[in-house]
């Protein structure tokens, strides 16, 4: 709400009276501006103002063309050259080898070894009772025998080595040439080809038009 001021303005008349020659009264009025006190009054008004926003939006269009563009490919060559060389060859041939085998016969001889045996004698003895008696020192003394002393009679044996006869097998072998076919391994050259090529890339390449489309999203703001 804004306020305004108005000063009031008042108007005054002055009027003079003039006399013509003939006689005759004419008024000639003539106006005087003049002012009195201020006077302030108050009006009201209406008093407005515009805001501006800003709305965006997002906004997506397509749109399609014709293109062309270039499509290559590939094109493998060979250049190749043929060459000899000498090469190991491995064959295996027969031939025939001699072997000396064994053939052998079995005989009985006698031979000595040592063997322990034992020789036994009978051995005879007299056994008696035997009396022992403490002294005063406390030491074992021997007091005699009894009368009951008789003939023992035994058998004692003894190890005693002796050369013993025994039959024991024993082989007699000769030396007898048996021949067989066998195999052998052998190299030899031979002429080999071989062949060696070159891979050669050449680009082939030709115009082609496709319809391509795409779409593009922007911002609209009002």
């Amino acid at each position: 709400m804004e306020f305004f001021y108005l000063g009031l303005v008042f108007f005054k008349m002055l009027c003079l009276c003039i006399e013509s020659g003939l006689g005759e009264h004419k008024n000639f009025c003539k106006p005087l501006e003049d002012y009195g006190p201020r006077e302030d009054r108050m009006e009201s008004r209406h008093v407005c103002r515009t805001e501006m926003n800003k709305k965006c939006e997002p906004v997506t269009e397509s749109g399609c063309l014709d293109v062309t563009e270039l499509r290559c490919d590939i094109l493998l060559t060979t250049n190749c050259t043929m060459d000899w060389t000498n090469k190991e060859k491995l064959e295996s041939v027969m031939s025939i080898k001699e072997e000396n085998l064994k053939n052998c016969t079995k005989e009985m001889v006698r031979e000595f070894h040592n063997k322990t045996i034992y020789d036994c004698k009978n051995v005879t003895k007299v056994h008696c009772t035997t009396l022992w008696t403490v002294d005063d020192n406390g030491q074992k003394v021997w007091a005699g025998n009894e009368d009951d002393c008789r003939d023992v009679t035994w058998e004692e044996c003894f190890p005693v080595s002796k050369q013993v006869p025994m039959s024991v097998a024993q082989m007699t072998c000769t030396d007898i040439p048996i021949s067989y076919f066998d195999y052998e391994n052998i190299t030899t050259l031979v002429m080999a080809d071989t062949l060696e090529c070159q891979v050669d890339k050449v680009p082939v390449c030709s115009p082609i038009t496709t319809t391509k489309c795409n779409t593009v999203t922007y911002t609209r703001c009002e």
